[in-house]
């Protein structure tokens, strides 16, 4: 069993620190089980409930009403295991969002010491296809380190750069983490995503910061470089938000946004994907419902100072 499974399980199903105790199995080791504690009494805030959750729902179900399209929308409030899902299980492409759990998968058999971010892969014509990025411009036979592709992979959607990850870690493996999460997508093509999916992985991805920050801070600094700020980012501004760590998917009408980020000392991660909507209009969607977000976090944190 992969290591980071059954840690990122508890982190995703439970959240906090009573839900960890409560559900990680045995096999997981005492270490492990402090460094998310300690992760969590770090960013430990005045807990919101789940029915105040339930009020945001609505408010973002309200306004997505007036957007045209399909809209999924998934958050999950890390410290106290809050959830909030809007066709949070619908099925979108994953796009360039599949370089996520490709890339996590890859951290975590190097936390394990199974690889090396320095280890190579070479270019097969077997891996290319039409898309952006630009390792599929090199010549075949040309080397990449581990660390080089999932950096091309998450800050700029390097199909080229996803395919020779996928293979060298195997797509057996890959699914395997995923599924672990609870993900039902299979890793083959078509590459398939949900809202609830990128959740977890970001959920997931927390929970591993914490417990090896060496190993995973590349992986950490390249979703911080990720470029197109006018989306979840934009709706943040005015916030004290950081870190904000996020990863995009663009397809033709389907064009996603899966975030990590701290906001008044409370970690969440929020992810929401359209169809039937151009980029610029997923973009404002996008941007609308992070600010939800940013507003209610502030407006809780009024209610509760005062209550």
């Amino acid at each position: 069993m992969r290591f980071f499974t059954v840690v990122a399980a508890a982190a995703v199903f439970g959240a906090g620190a009573f839900a960890l105790s409560k559900y990680v199995v045995p096999t997981v080791s005492k270490s492990i089980r402090a460094d998310w504690n300690l992760m969590l009494a770090s960013t430990a805030s005045v807990p919101f409930s789940q029915q105040e959750y339930n009020g945001l729902a609505k408010e973002m179900q309200t306004y997505l009403n007036t957007v045209p399209g399909t809209v999924g929308v998934s958050l999950l409030d890390v410290n106290s295991g809050a959830t909030l899902s809007i066709r949070g299980t619908a099925t979108f492409s994953a796009a360039e969002t599949l370089a996520l759990p490709v890339a996590m998968t890859l951290y975590s058999d190097i936390a394990q010491g199974l690889l090396k971010p320095t280890d190579t892969v070479t270019l097969t014509a077997a891996d290319l296809q039409a898309g952006p990025g630009y390792i599929g411009g090199m010549p075949l036979g040309t080397s990449f380190t581990y660390a080089q592709l999932a950096r091309a992979a998450i800050v700029r959607g390097d199909v080229v750069a996803i395919n020779m990850l996928m293979r060298a870690l195997g797509p057996d493996q890959v699914s395997r983490f995923s599924q672990g999460l609870g993900s039902a997508a299979p890793m083959t093509p078509p590459y398939t995503v949900t809202p609830v999916d990128l959740t977890k992985y970001m959920v997931t991805l927390y929970a591993m910061a914490q417990a090896h920050p060496s190993t995973l801070a590349p992986l950490l600094k390249d979703l911080a470089q990720v470029p197109t700020a006018d989306r979840l980012q934009a709706g943040l501004r005015g916030n004290s938000v950081a870190p904000f760590y996020h990863v995009l998917g663009n397809w033709p009408n389907q064009f996603h946004d899966s975030a990590l980020f701290v906001i008044a000392n409370r970690p969440l991660a929020l992810s929401v994907c359209t169809e039937g909507l151009n980029e610029a209009t997923a973009a404002i969607v996008e941007k609308n419902l992070s600010a939800m977000v940013g507003r209610f976090v502030n407006q809780q944190m009024t209610l509760h100072k005062f209550a």
